[in-house]
């Protein structure tokens, strides 16, 4: 189980974040705790390339693929797709096409003085099950 960062793909729930109300002796969560609990049920993907041959996907899921020629297809089982291309000055480009229902998609964009990939990072109340690459793809 990994509980090392903000977001956890297994989620745990240790009694001791359960308190009672003074009022009415009723267990609840506390607020803060409640948004802990909450942050650690989320499930994270986090994709970037890695070398100029490389797309990384790590987080819920992990893998690696070999980049094709132009471009390539991320097909995710939420149903977010998401274009990889490596551009003109060596930078990933990881740009959305479709994002899942449900799914929440924040980007940060690379840059050549930094020498930085675009990073994409999905999250999501459900499980990413797998993640495939495709040259190609039809609506």
């Amino acid at each position: 189980m990994n509980l090392d960062g903000a977001y956890a793909c297994e989620a745990s729930f240790p009694s001791q974040v359960m308190k009672p109300l003074v009022s009415t002796g009723e267990w609840r969560w506390s607020d803060a705790i409640a948004n802990e609990v909450k942050m650690k049920n989320k499930f994270e993907l986090r994709i970037t390339g890695g070398s100029d041959g490389l797309i990384e996907v790590d987080g819920c899921l992990e893998a690696e693929f070999e980049a094709g020629e132009d471009h390539d297809f991320l097909a995710i089982s939420d149903g977010t797709l998401l274009e990889v291309i490596y551009d003109e000055i060596d930078i990933w480009r990881i740009l959305p096409i479709f994002i899942g229902a449900g799914t929440d998609y924040t980007k940060t964009d690379g840059m050549i003085s930094e020498d930085t990939n675009n990073k994409v990072v999905l999250t999501s109340d459900t499980k990413f099950k797998w993640v495939a690459l495709s040259v190609d793809y039809s609506k």
